[in-house]
């Protein structure tokens, strides 16, 4: 198992894909010490967690100060809200690269659909007009199990208060905060719980304001996510198991796929962001693939590279391929108009097997 000093080494490598270090690592440690206080030795689910913790930064519900105790939602006393008509939830199945929560503006906040995997969504909060990232509402796919070890996944907050009943839309929830951070979560649809939890190194939301949120979230019928590209070779075996879709910045775009593939050492990435510049302080040599100018250096979480592609510069997780099966993957992308997102193709027609 790799130990914090090699996450860190790995952090301060990729500098420029992750701005916040300390953030992650703090996700990291919480979810290691959840886990070895409850005995779960799953070696797998632990790495998909960190993987997830990089990938979703800086949009985790992480870095919230010394480890105190963790808060299990019981009934508490008191109840906040008057039940009002439930937000229509999605019915059916889910595909699992789709969203169902929509764009929406409450309250001051826009709502932006940012990160899907089979089994949980995400979607930003922030104040309308800016930039800054204040909140991340999680929705669970109805039927997840969203506990490890018992521990609830997403939602749990340190903090030594007890958490407050409340009701969204008419369905039971629980709020919960400190002086760090706040958690609300609540049942949006039968088995299925959505999680509103404020950033790292942002003010906790106020009751009133998470509530607003909550009863302000939009379903719709499951729309594909989307990536700015088509791809003409993806190597035999390689399935995605998360994405980050964030459009949600003109000049701050955002697109990430992971991808694993079956009895590969490494899982690869495609991952693009604004900027048409080699990323700063990459030490990688310079080289040449299928013609493109590229820069690459090995990692303790396998080989990256960067290319450049013209339209727009790609870093590429490709510790898990072969010179061959590089190339080829590079000379297959074809790119889409980076600042206009409606170009962007869906996932499922990119993708091999995806629904």
């Amino acid at each position: 198992m790799r130990t914090e000093q090699d996450v860190r080494r790995v952090l301060a490598l990729r500098e420029d894909l992750v701005p916040d270090p300390d953030a992650v690592l703090a996700g990291v440690r919480r979810v290691g010490a959840r886990r070895r206080r409850q005995r779960v030795g799953a070696a797998v689910t632990g790495a998909a967690v960190a993987v997830a913790l990089v990938a979703t930064l800086p949009f985790v519900l992480s870095g919230l100060g010394s480890p105190r105790r963790a808060v299990v939602a019981v009934p508490a006393a008191s109840t906040t809200s008057a039940p009002a008509a439930r937000t229509p939830a999605p019915t059916g199945v889910r595909p699992p690269f789709a969203f169902t929560v929509d764009t929406a503006r409450v309250a001051g906040f826009e709502i932006e659909p940012l990160t899907v995997n089979p089994d949980v969504q995400t979607a930003a909060i922030r104040p309308s007009g800016a930039d800054q990232q204040r909140a991340t509402l999680f929705v669970y796919k109805p039927g997840t199990n969203t506990r490890v070890g018992g521990d609830a996944m997403g939602w749990e907050v340190w903090t030594d208060k007890q958490p407050t009943r409340v009701s969204v839309n008419g369905a039971t929830g629980w709020y919960t905060a400190n002086e760090e951070a706040s958690a609300l979560r609540w049942e949006y649809a039968r088995d299925g719980w959505a999680v509103i939890g404020s950033n790292y190194r942002q003010a906790p939301l106020t009751l009133e304001a998470a509530l607003a949120l909550a009863e302000g979230v939009r379903f719709v019928a499951p729309y594909q996510a989307r990536v700015p590209y088509r791809l003409d070779y993806l190597p035999a075996g390689y399935v995605p198991f998360h994405l980050v879709q964030d459009t949600r910045s003109a000049g701050s775009y955002r697109s990430v796929v992971q991808l694993q593939g079956q009895g590969r050492q490494y899982a690869i990435d495609i991952s693009i962001a604004d900027g048409g510049s080699w990323p700063p302080k990459w030490k990688g040599k310079p080289t040449t693939i299928a013609g493109h100018s590229a820069r690459c250096v090995d990692l303790i979480d396998g080989r990256r590279c960067a290319v450049d592609l013209g339209e727009f510069m790609v870093d590429l997780g490709c510790g898990g391929l072969t010179a061959s099966e590089l190339s080829r993957l590079v000379a297959g992308i074809r790119p889409a108009t980076w600042s206009d997102p409606t170009t962007w193709s869906a996932v499922n027609t990119v993708f091999p097997g995806i629904s």
